[in-house]
């Protein structure tokens, strides 16, 4: 590779990135933001800056586009939203919801949960003073909202309180407000090798933040190959989940039908309809089980790389759209591989590390999981 093709390679990964571990280092690098971009109305069109929170999951080399409401009810977000059924009246998969509340009264990632909970597709929080950006961050000292953190599954944003005037001001006169939150360029100026690491899902039927992150894995997964291979990045996936009977998540007796290994494990993500009426989020995490597996496997190969290949495969062949999202086409696209060792031995030892999901024990790569998200995650 020569040096011009080099330096614009990485500038490329740097673009795509979707989330280096130094992101989430609170104080390490200042406060992170990235562009908040008003669509409509034209007179608060513009480009605007929104800082990152330490918890939740900003879409790293991506962007997001949706249309805002701001709750007339519990503004600052600090209630459930139980009033109206929020996510039948606002959410659809085309047209995602960014919730616009207040800051105070509460702590950020509560805002987050009941935001989301509701079905926002994101956060934005208005300050109520005219300051500097500052990062969303969480109490160390309460085990209670700490615990909130590793369920926040969607991206957050701090905004200042002249933007979050602005945009109130027109969702008061019933206007529309439509923006795009971008994180293209929200990544860490890293020296030599990027490290970076990925907070994904297989899951391809949750809506349009699970639609993007599919494509970007396919779009991208050459040219991420192709660096790595020569060692310019390195990267690790991780998969959030979460127990059954975490805050409720769901009924006891539904363990069995939602989750993995005694209800030990279950997808963060749901399945939206039409897909639910064929999977649903035991599916889920078995795949993110075995992307993990995958992963791992590779890697003591010394072709951690090829991990891009297997996720944009099975992001590209086992759609859920085509009823193909399943083991028996994840194993196909594994022995499609060129493996140390011969695909059929690679993915014996695939299927091995996944197991049983039915067994009633914990299981070792998830409980990795859980210990990478807690400290990742944490105020």
């Amino acid at each position: 590779m020569q040096g011009s093709r080099l330096a614009a390679s990485i500038a490329i990964i740097l673009l795509l990135s979707l989330g280096a571990t130094s992101a989430f280092a609170k104080g390490l690098f200042g406060v992170q933001t990235h562009a908040i971009r008003v669509l409509e109305p034209p007179d608060v069109a513009g480009e605007y800056e929104g800082a990152i929170g330490d918890f939740g999951t900003p879409l790293y080399g991506a962007s997001l586009t949706g249309r805002v409401l701001a709750p007339k009810d519990n503004g600052n977000g600090c209630e459930r939203f139980e009033d109206e059924n929020y996510e039948a009246k606002w959410v659809d998969s085309d047209t995602p919801v960014i919730f616009l509340l207040s800051r105070g009264e509460c702590f950020f990632v509560e805002k987050a949960y009941h935001a989301q909970r509701a079905g926002a597709a994101a956060v934005i929080v208005a300050d109520t003073k005219p300051e500097p950006l500052i990062t969303m961050t969480t109490p160390r000292d309460n085990p209670t909202v700490q615990e909130l953190v590793p369920e926040i599954g969607i991206p957050t944003a701090l905004v200042t309180k002249k933007l979050g005037d602005d945009l109130r001001r027109v969702l008061g006169a019933g206007g529309t407000v439509v923006l795009e939150m971008n994180w293209e360029e929200a990544v860490s100026n890293p020296d030599g090798r990027v490290e970076w690491e990925l907070w994904t899902t297989a899951n391809d039927g949750c809506g349009k933040s699970c639609e993007q992150q599919a494509e970007f894995k396919r779009r991208s997964a050459a040219l991420q190959v192709e660096l790595q291979s020569k060692g310019y990045t390195e990267f690790t996936p991780h998969f959030k989940v979460r127990a059954c009977d975490r805050l409720s998540l769901y009924a006891r007796e539904d363990c069995a039908k939602k989750c993995i290994r005694g209800g030990r494990y279950c997808s963060y993500t749901g399945v939206a309809a039409p897909h639910n009426e064929t999977y649903g989020e035991k599916d889920v995490v078995v795949e993110d089980l075995r992307q993990l597996c995958v992963y791992d496997r590779l890697r003591e190969r010394g072709q951690a790389e090829m991990w891009w290949n297997y996720a944009a495969g099975f992001a590209k062949e086992c759609r859920m759209e085509d009823k193909a999202f399943d083991g028996k086409c994840a194993r196909r696209v594994m022995e499609g591989m060129e493996v140390g060792g011969g695909s059929q031995s690679f993915v014996r030892e695939v299927e091995a590390c996944v197991g049983d999901p039915d067994e009633d024990a914990a299981h070792p790569v998830l409980e990795r999981e859980r210990r990478m998200e807690r400290e990742m995650f944490k105020a």
